[in-house]
This record gives structure tokens, sequence and C-alpha cells, in this order.
């Protein structure tokens, strides 16, 4: 298959998925909408003409859709996302929060354990605690 052919539709799966799992209000074109990526807290869309475009938050970032703008972990506190996600809440590294279903809840690491997702693969997420010393 020809590379240009193999790009184009790779393109075109991943922008028609992402146009399905967001339904953008056909609002004024001068004002575009911001909605949060309810199956990734690092990403969120903005909605222009009723289109989804996808946009990432920095390194270490979260959306924070009540402020609509990109935040540190600890002051997201707005739970919708439909997946678990965690995120440290403090700076007490041996706890964080889990988000499941739009449940909240502060967990511990057990006993010399922090919690740490960086340069963690997703099958590693059942466990968001590794051995050692905070960081």
């Amino acid at each position: 298959m020809v590379p240009g052919v193999i790009e184009f539709c790779f393109f075109f799966v991943v922008f028609f998925t992402v146009e399905a799992e967001v339904n953008c209000p056909a609002t004024n074109p001068a004002q575009p909408d911001i909605l949060p990526d309810r199956q990734n807290c690092t990403r969120f869309f903005i909605c222009d003409n009723g289109t989804p475009w996808m946009q990432h938050c920095a390194d270490g970032l979260y959306f924070n859709p009540t402020l609509k703008v990109c935040d540190r972990p600890e002051n997201v506190v707005f739970c919708e996302y439909n997946d678990i996600f965690y995120i440290k809440p403090h700076c007490d590294c041996s706890k964080y929060v889990t988000c499941d279903y739009g449940n909240l809840s502060i967990r511990d690491c057990a006993k010399g354990y922090h919690f740490n997702l960086l340069g963690r693969e997703a099958s590693d997420y059942s466990d968001p605690c590794q051995r050692g010393n905070c960081e």
C-alpha cells in the first residue's frame, strides 16, 4: 500500500472516531466552546462551529473543566470521566485520587510505596504505586 494512502486512512479513522466521541453544540462561531475529553483527563476539545478539535495539555497538566484551562492535577477536582484515572491530590505522594465512572476517591499506597505513573504502560495502571521514597 502507498504510504500516503496509509496516512490518509489513519487520519480518516482518527478524525471521525474523535468526532463521534464529542457532541459539540452549534454555538456562535465567534465564541468556540471548550469541552473535556471524557476518556482522557489530559485532553480537551475546542468546538468550533459544531466541529470538535482535540487539544492536549502540556506534560504534567490536566484539563480543568471548571476553569476550561490546563491546570495542575491537584487543582482538578471534577470527576466525570467514564474510565478510571489517577491523579496526585497534593504534596503527599503516598496518596492518589481515582475517578471511577464519576466516583472520586482518595486512596493510600501501601507502606514503602509512592504514587507514580510517569513512563508506565497502561497495563500498569491497576496499581499506580511503586516501591521507594517520594521523589
